[in-house]
């Protein structure tokens, strides 16, 4: 990574956070967040305590590229494997670099990729994609647009999935080289 925008714009899509997010939780102009991302701003010693305390890295690290980012978070999540409609508790699995939800959980599934780690969340709302169920119990992944007056789904599968249920909203899709999976 060859700046600090670089670095800066990893660990927030690692977190999940936009940088009208991060614009807003430190109280600083969106456009300035911006200037750093881009490598406009190289240095923000004024804000640069504050960005990494908020993001769990060291400011070093963030600053250069340099030394230890060890202040990332480990998250723990629950993983369940979706077979025949039951969800049934499989493990535990942790993954560097997140930070850890109640609502979230991690989904297994013989319809979804045998290397691929549905990281969902409970809440469902807004826009993305999502991880739904069929009427045969086969996962699908789904996006979702809000428009002013209705919902608007797309599906991912060749057919229109009959009767979805939605299971939450995908935060993050993950390949077995990128977590560690306790049974």
């Amino acid at each position: 990574m060859r700046h600090i925008g670089d670095r800066l714009r990893e660990t927030m899509r690692m977190r999940g956070i936009s940088a009208t997010q991060l614009a807003r939780e430190l109280n600083l102009g969106k456009g300035h967040i911006s200037n750093i991302m881009t490598g406009r701003i190289q240095s923000p010693k004024k804000h640069l305590p504050a960005i990494a305390d908020y993001l769990q890295v060291s400011q070093s690290w963030l600053l250069t590229g340099e030394g230890s980012y060890e202040e990332l978070p480990v998250a723990v999540f629950p993983v369940y494997e979706m077979k025949a409609g039951m969800k049934q508790q499989a493990g535990m699995c942790k993954v560097p670099g997140m930070f850890s939800s109640d609502e979230n959980f991690g989904v297994i599934s013989d319809s979804l990729p045998r290397h691929c780690l549905v990281i969902v969340s409970s809440e469902n709302t807004g826009d993305g994609l999502y991880l739904v169920e069929d009427d045969q119990h086969r996962l699908v992944i789904a996006s979702r647009n809000d428009l002013v007056t209705r919902l608007e789904w797309s599906y991912l599968s060749a057919t229109e999935p009959h009767q979805p249920s939605v299971i939450g909203k995908i935060e993050m899709i993950i390949d077995k080289e990128t977590y560690i999976y306790e049974t």
